[in-house]
């Protein structure tokens, strides 16, 4: 084992190799795949494959082979389908885990770099902050005011204190404090890894979708099985023969089931979440993209999601009133500090101490970007803004964190918004201006002439902190660490709003989708960013924290449509604004990035977190990962989302309207006394082939124009898809094909059963496929889905060898 010196400057890189070998990758077993074969053989576990197999045991009783061979034929294709389809699925799901690439900071040779946590090995310096998942076993060798979340692996959620020489553990997560930790176990060797193989048991949950599909099929079951009845007892009062009534119950039931439907919602969502991951927009759970294409307000952060994330410091003022403007942009060193308009100011010591506390009340890092003059930051970009800052004004923060002994540290929380730390005899402090002010002891002139500071530099949009110090004493309780400091200073941070943020939020409009500012910045810089992007306007209103905790429910009810930023919220304030908007009936998508954003990220139906400034516990509570931060992104998510949505409509409205219509058909024929006007393996050929490919085609269409027009009509199963409209509309299609179908049965039935059967169901064959185009939509273009076109030519391609071969035809009618 390295001394504890040696531990502190982490591995060395020539030790990697050789642990690799020894130790392997920090990776769980994965959970096991399914065998092939049990996929295969669980496509014909329904309801409706069980009384087909049943249909073709009655058929080789009564010696019709044929028969007896299409039904059995046609299932197996029907479980071909399923199976190929469920792999596909599969397929997509695990290669979207791949993108998803969980990092942690490490120190080796004495450097912080960002690792993935699968590399990490045995003696690895890893460096935890506020909201890390930890990402193995290790031992805490440094480490400030830990608290730690350990049920996701003992179940109990009371957070626990921890110290250093005590213990950490893989997967579960760092919820206050920061620490440096020297990992012991990776893998298969942690105490979550020795859980794996039961965990990999556990099987995935049915998404709301798929628990709705099935509820819907099983009352089809219990109606079926009504309607047949009534059918059977009006076969015997017309003295029907029991062969007869029972394929005649067989087409009935054949007839009614949509048997495709399981299938064409596991492949339309599969295509769905793939479109997103193009997008940027990676999906955790299929169901979302359900829920996105159902979203009415975006509930969003400000800083990295309608602005750049590239912090500067572009000017500060002192406590002595002096003011310096920074030059360079972006975080790299070029720049320096100075006096505006090239003035004279006298050294001035707040300047020195706004500089170490902006290297020592900060826990994030810069790594040099290889062959570039530009720094990763590892951690907070704010934070990485003051350690270039630092460096600007010639203090090497690197060396100053070695220097000075950090005795105590009071993490940033969204209550008290500070940070606080001890170091060699002082107290240093950073944090939001007002708060700043507030525990500062100024003169009732000074604390006036800042405050106007504030408002006035506030307004033009940049992000302000403040600074604050004083000399440490030993009996100081650590509330006294925060009360009576010496101001030193505000620093001015310029995060321009992106530029194709405006565009966005004027879509999002047009789109009906309500988009709401929630950020925890001051108000005077949140407005001035939500009017440069055009989201505050004449008449809209801007609250604060304090207002809204004044709001009862009902007042912020009735206020919402006209509340378009919050400013100064906590994430507690963030989860009561989305309960709001849900109490209005809304549909909320809301992004986060920290952990205590998490009960706000679960309780909206959509969670977006950040993936490249989003903690661990903010991803794990999400439902969507922004690969870019990016408020546009989620915007074109949510376009994603109403195509894919709307293509599952389609698809459920087209293969229940075409089994309205078959029903119908059969329906009618048999309690008017006439012939079974379609064969039972007619039926199922209709419903499985000609009425199934055209649905997962469906699934192929592209977003048309009114997907982000605010006369979109959202259409879902549970609340629009049976409403009254599209109920009418679904049941004109089927009844009108029913009928005249049965009309066309009955004009022709003197041609003899044999022909009148094959021309109806040539005829459903091609009115069929047409309806699939038809609900399609008129905006669409006829060429534009070309996988409906190529099944539409092989469904009539095949329907001609149908007819045009006598054995086979003869098996149709």
């Amino acid at each position: 084992m390295p001394s504890m010196k040696e531990r502190y400057r982490g591995l060395k890189a020539s030790e990697v190799s050789q642990l690799v070998k020894q130790y392997g990758y920090n990776t769980l077993p994965e959970q096991k795949s399914d065998l092939l074969l049990l996929i295969f053989f669980r496509q014909f576990k329904s309801f409706l494959v069980v009384l087909l197999f049943f249909a073709a045991l009655i058929s080789l009783l009564l010696r019709e082979m044929l028969d007896a061979l299409f039904i059995l034929l046609i299932i197996g294709l029907n479980g071909f389908i399923g199976f190929f389809q469920e792999i596909k699925a599969k397929n997509e799901m695990a290669s979207l885990k791949k993108m998803i690439v969980a990092t942690t900071r490490v120190i080796r040779d004495g450097k912080e770099i960002k690792l993935e946590t699968k590399y990490l090995l045995p003696n690895d310096l890893v460096v935890l902050e506020s909201g890390d998942k930890i990402p193995a076993d290790g031992k805490i060798i440094t480490g400030k005011n830990i608290l730690v979340n350990e049920a996701s692996l003992t179940g109990e959620s009371v957070p626990i204190e921890k110290n250093s020489g005590e213990q950490l553990f893989m997967s579960t997560t760092l919820l206050t404090g920061r620490a440096e930790m020297v990992v012991t176990a990776i893998g298969s060797s942690t105490a979550f890894g020795k859980l794996a193989v039961s965990l990999t048991q556990i099987p995935e949950e049915k998404t709301p979708l798929e628990i709705k599909i099935s509820d819907f099929s099983r009352k089809l079951g219990f109606f079926l099985i009504l309607i047949i009845a009534i059918v059977f007892l009006i076969g015997i009062g017309q003295q029907r023969d029991l062969p007869t009534l029972f394929f005649s119950s067989i087409a009935l039931a054949v007839a009614a089931i949509p048997e495709g439907l399981p299938t064409v919602l596991t492949i339309t969502l599969a295509i769905g979440v793939r479109r997103l991951a193009r997008r940027g927009a990676i999906v955790k759970r299929l169901v979302v993209t359900e829920s996105l294409g159902t979203v009415d307000v975006i509930c969003t952060d400000k800083t990295g999601t309608l602005t750049k994330n590239e912090m500067t410091v572009k000017k500060l003022i002192t406590g002595k009133k002096n003011d310096f403007e920074v030059t360079g942009v972006g975080f790299n060193s070029q720049g320096e500090i100075r006096p505006p308009g090239g003035k004279q100011t006298e050294n001035d010591p707040d300047l020195r101490k706004i500089l170490e506390i902006s290297a020592l009340c900060n826990t994030s890092s810069l790594a040099v970007i290889e062959g570039e003059e530009e720094y990763n930051v590892l951690g907070d970009t704010t934070e990485g803004a003051l350690l270039i800052l630092s460096r600007k004004g010639g203090v090497n923060y690197e060396a100053l964190r070695e220097e000075k002994n950090i005795k105590e540290e009071i993490p940033f929380d969204s209550t008290r918004r500070l940070m606080t730390v001890v170091v060699d005899g002082e107290i240093f402090c950073k944090g939001a201006p007002d708060k700043i002010l507030e525990i500062c002891h100024l003169t009732d002139d000074d604390k006036k002439y800042f405050q106007e500071w504030l408002q006035k530099e506030g307004s033009k949009g940049y992000r302000i902190l403040g600074f604050a110090c004083k000399k440490y004493e030993s009996y100081y309780s650590l509330p006294q660490l925060e009360k009576d400091l010496n101001f030193v200073g505000f620093v001015m941070i310029s995060d321009p709003p992106r530029e194709e943020v405006q565009k966005s939020i004027e879509i999002c409009k047009k789109a009906g989708v309500e988009v709401v500012m929630v950020t925890g910045d001051s108000p005077e810089t949140a407005r001035s960013v939500a009017q440069q992007i055009g989201l505050l306007r004449p008449g809209d209103e801007l609250i604060t924290g304090e207002q809204l905790h004044l709001y009862s429910d009902e007042v912020l009810g009735n206020n919402l449509p006209r509340i378009k930023v919050f400013a100064r919220v906590t994430p507690e304030d963030k989860l009561r604004i989305v309960e709001a908007f849900q109490k209005e009936g809304k549909t909320v998508a809301v992004t986060g990035d920290g952990v205590n954003d998490a009960p706000a990220l679960k309780k909206a139906q959509v969670g977006v977190a950040m993936g490249i400034t989003g903690t661990d516990v903010s991803k794990e509570a999400a439902d969507l990962i922004i690969t870019d931060d990016n408020f546009s992104t989620i915007v074109s998510a949510i376009e994603e989302g109403r195509a894919i949505y709307l293509n599952l409509v389609k698809a459920i409205k087209y293969l229940l309207s075409c089994n309205l219509a078959e029903v119908t058909l059969v329906f009618l024929a048999m309690i008017g006394g006439f012939p079974l006007p379609l064969s039972p393996l007619a039926i199922l050929w209709l419903n499985i082939v000609t009425d199934g490919l055209p649905a997962v085609a469906l699934a192929f269409d592209k977003s048309d124009s009114r997907i982000l027009a605010s006369s979109y009509q959202k259409l879902g199963i549970e609340n629009n898809l049976l409403s009254r409209k599209n109920f009418q509309q679904l049941s004109l299609i089927g009844l009108a094909i029913g009928i005249v179908s049965l009309f066309l049965f009955i004009k022709i039935l003197p041609w003899g059963i044999g022909p009148t059967r094959l021309t109806v169901f040539t005829f459903l064959v091609i009115v069929e496929l047409l309806v699939a185009f038809l609900v399609r939509g008129q905006r669409q273009k006829i060429f534009g889905n070309k996988f409906l076109l190529v099944v539409t030519f092989f469904s009539i391609l095949i329907q001609l060898f149908i007819i045009l071969l006598p054995g086979v035809r003869e098996r149709f009618i």
